[in-house]
């Protein structure tokens, strides 16, 4: 896909959706031109501007990437910290990675959001009266 950003926030967003129909959690995506520095620090900032700490399970997760850097983070807020383990990361750094370093950004982002949303079906299935916190769409600077 040409042009900025370099992949599809339609889908992305559609993918958001389904996820979030999963879970209780609240899923967001931005994406940055570049980002100097660690992108977890980048990400926290975000994350908070974003207001994602605000969830009332404390589950929401951003999914950040920079693509022309080639940097990403995902960053989830405590309850979802608290439940994950570190094959979860693992598991989830290694498809992403394959997928940007192949420059396909969609399908590394919606991959992520899949990953994301299977674990956090687990910890937080959705529940009665549920309902959507935080904006689904796609945050680009």
């Amino acid at each position: 896909m040409t042009g900025w950003p370099p992949c599809d926030t339609e889908g992305i967003r559609k993918a958001v959706e389904a996820a979030e129909r999963m879970t209780s959690a609240e899923l967001r995506v931005h994406i940055a031109r570049t980002c100097s520095g660690d992108p977890r620090d980048k990400a926290t900032r975000i994350f908070a501007s974003l207001g994602m700490h605000k969830t009332a399970a404390r589950n929401g997760v951003l999914i950040y990437v920079a693509p022309a850097s080639r940097k990403w983070a995902v960053l989830g807020d405590g309850g979802f910290q608290s439940r994950v383990t570190e094959l979860f990361w693992s598991e989830l750094a290694e498809g992403a990675t394959t997928s940007f370093q192949s420059g396909d950004f969609t399908g590394g982002i919606v991959g992520i959001i899949a990953t994301c949303a299977q674990e956090l079906s687990i910890h937080f299935p959705v529940e009665p009266g549920d309902r959507n916190e935080l904006p689904d769409h796609v945050s680009v600077e």
